[in-house]
């Protein structure tokens, strides 16, 4: 849906160094639901992914933790992430 277009729109502003707009678009969209969808650890990946680009690590350990939370199809690497960046 439109989550899941903005994840993509985001992702080109990114691409082209543009991280504080990427990071706005991804905002807009509903981060803190509390549901467990693929949508959503999709969504919480490319916000965190996108905050470690910005240089917000502690930030983006936060939200890779909350993706770790509801990626219980293994859609993403966020074990890995997580492992490499607190060492």
């Amino acid at each position: 849906g439109n989550t899941e277009l903005s994840i993509v729109i985001a992702g080109a502003r990114r691409d082209l160094g543009h991280l504080d707009a990427a990071l706005q678009i991804l905002e807009s969209e509903p981060l803190t639901t509390k549901g467990r969808a693929d949508w959503v650890t999709r969504l919480r990946y490319a916000y965190a992914d996108t905050l470690l680009a910005a240089g917000r690590k502690d930030e983006a350990i936060t939200w890779f933790h909350r993706v770790a939370g509801t990626d219980a199809n293994k859609l993403t690497d966020v074990e890995e992430r997580l492992a490499a960046l607190e060492g």
